[in-house]
């Protein structure tokens, strides 16, 4: 996704979050909203990402609800020996599959710093 900002669709997102946050109770203050255990911290660097355990504290995130598809084809993978790692050095964006560098791209656009 080159330069979300463009798009028609960027635009659509950007009201229906907008429109949620003012007319839905329950959505008005997102930033009061507890964080997962960890979460993919896409304001790290430019070129990587970065998981942070969150610690009970509360912020913005999205969620990305996908079909992991053939576990053969997962370069990048979070598992216990390379969790510290993750957290410490971050992650290039080129170890991502496409669906998951445009996710960072948008979350990034949108001004969320959490996937």
């Amino acid at each position: 996704m080159q330069n979300l900002r463009p798009f028609r669709s960027h635009e659509w997102i950007l009201e229906q979050l907008d429109a949620c946050i003012t007319t839905h109770g329950n959505c008005e203050d997102t930033s009061l909203s507890s964080l997962p255990t960890r979460v993919v911290d896409v304001s790290y660097a430019p070129d990587k990402v970065r998981i942070m355990a969150t610690n009970g504290a509360s912020g913005r995130y999205i969620t990305l609800s996908h079909c992991w598809g053939d576990p053969g084809l997962m370069n990048t993978k979070l598992t216990v020996h390379n969790l510290e790692e993750y957290m410490s050095e971050g992650i290039s964006l080129d170890d991502f599959p496409p669906t998951f560098r445009d996710a960072i791209e948008l979350t990034r656009s949108l001004g969320v710093p959490y996937l």
